[in-house]
């Protein structure tokens, strides 16, 4: 039997994709979802 995949997503209306210091923010600091970011998938072409 093969493990699961752990499957997060992050989905906020009020939240700009570049108020996250992952994607390049100078000032704003985002230490944890960098860290997700870090170890996971970034999707940076996502249309709804």
């Amino acid at each position: 039997m093969t493990p699961r995949p752990n499957i997060l997503f992050i989905m906020a209306d009020q939240l700009r994709w570049d108020y996250l210091s992952c994607y390049g923010h100078p000032h704003l600091e985002t230490p944890n979802i960098d860290r997700i970011a870090r170890q996971g998938v970034r999707f940076d072409r996502v249309y709804c």
